[in-house]
């Protein structure tokens, strides 16, 4: 792989979605959702057959910094970035290519989020070789596209343009627009013309990306004299919260997107597992113990408890520390408004 190749991994997070076995203090990327081991554990895996360690940095929040340091051990101290404000991916990132070219001004950066499921990785390693080259060819800032497979209206979507000459066997297109968590019918659509998912991995030159914030991204550009004086702090403390997405690639006239040829998942929901965890002959998957007794379709998760189910369907069932969560797949998906009534309870976990 190319000497320039730096990763940066995403792994903040707000620990909604997989409540109440994740919190806070414990998000979705430190769970074993996928497999038996915890998200970002698999991230920084894949991360090494691309990079030595020196090369990867994570970027997390002050309340995480302990708990994913304790995890990621074969990692030194300098791969750990701890924003020191919460302000979204726009700042993060900007920071990190801004960090990363000061060590080699020729940086290429592939930005990963810490709890994507990515398979075979042998194909994903062919695509990030094609668009390396892809990138420093065209000087634009890359996505990695999906094909869809099903109506899905919590991903983003791209519209894209004309396809880009390439020499690998990756197929590579201008950005249009991009559209973000449509609704239902607006994604019917948006499949019948094409449209592809956008999967939240990015790879571009350092120096492009900065130099697409200086011209597209004022909110973040006026403070960059922070980070050339070593204060991030200052810098973190004057920016808007704010996506990548919205803040640089939705402005810029240089983005360009390439299609995976792998199995990506981002493994949203409860509800989601069933498409990345082996199931039984009725459809089940269970995580922890349990005996499932007429039981179709449904998640069940256990830290300590054993489950005993009859005659469910299509069900969510998960038990972490004292609370448990009985819900159905559809509402899954919807574990935030569950939550928001439980701000003010003791049942939610700080």
């Amino acid at each position: 792989m190319n000497k320039h190749l730096y990763i940066t991994i995403l792994a903040g997070g707000a620990g909604t979605r997989f409540w109440p076995a994740s919190s806070k203090k414990r998000p979705k990327q430190l769970l074993p959702l996928a497999t038996s081991q915890p998200m970002l554990t698999e991230t920084v895996r894949r991360a090494l057959t691309l990079v030595p360690a020196e090369q990867i940095r994570i970027l997390t929040t002050t309340h995480l910094s302990e708990s994913i340091q304790d995890l990621v051990r074969e990692l030194p101290p300098q791969c750990f970035k701890i924003e020191p404000l919460v302000r979204g991916t726009a700042a993060a990132l900007t920071w990190a290519a801004w960090d990363i070219s000061q060590e080699d001004p020729e940086a290429v950066i592939l930005s990963l989020h810490a709890d994507h499921v990515i398979e075979p990785e042998s194909k994903f390693a062919e695509l990030i070789q094609d668009v390396l080259a892809m990138a420093t060819a065209h000087k634009k800032l890359f996505t990695v596209a999906v094909n869809p497979d099903r109506p899905e209206t919590g991903y983003g979507y791209i519209e894209r343009g004309k396809p880009l000459e390439t020499d690998g066997k990756t197929s590579a297109f201008e950005v249009v627009s991009f559209q973000e968590k449509p609704d239902l019918e607006t994604v019917k659509q948006y499949l019948k013309e094409g449209y592809l998912w956008n999967s939240g991995i990015f790879l571009w030159r350092a120096k492009d990306l900065i130099d697409e914030i200086r011209t597209v991204t004022p909110e973040l550009s006026q403070f960059l004299f922070h980070l050339e004086s070593n204060r991030p702090a200052d810098f973190f403390n004057n920016i808007p919260m704010m996506s990548v997405d919205e803040g640089i690639l939705e402005r810029s006239g240089r983005v360009a997107t390439a299609l995976a040829n792998f199995h990506w998942d981002d493994v949203g929901t409860w509800s989601s597992l069933p498409r990345v965890r082996p199931k039984d002959e009725s459809g089940n998957v269970l995580m922890g113990k349990g005996k499932l007794v007429n039981t179709k379709d449904s998640v069940i998760y256990s830290e300590d408890m054993n489950f005993v189910t009859y005659g469910i369907k299509d069900l969510v069932l998960v038990q972490a520390g004292d609370t448990v969560l009985a819900t159905t797949k559809d509402l899954a998906s919807d574990l935030k408004t569950l939550i928001d009534h439980l701000t003010n309870s003791s049942v939610q976990e700080e």
